[in-house]
């Protein structure tokens, strides 16, 4: 899969369960930190999933930033 380009963007891992909310909280706070504001929109790349364990699941979190 091919994602359009951002051309500025904080990226972070989710491992383990599908509740993501605490590694997005966590990567808009550090965007914020640095003085970016996030865009609405974000992307999930998973790159290890299910049949798997849970314990085993990663997540690429991608948040464009703006300045």
């Amino acid at each position: 899969m091919e994602f359009s380009s951002v051309p500025l963007a904080a990226v972070g891992v989710h491992r383990g369960s599908k509740n993501t909310t605490s590694s997005w909280n966590k990567l808009r706070h550090f965007a914020a930190e640095q003085g970016y504001k996030h865009k609405e929109v974000y992307r999930e790349y998973y790159i290890v999933n299910a049949p798997n364990p849970s314990e085993q699941w990663t997540t690429e979190l991608q948040l464009p930033l703006q300045e």
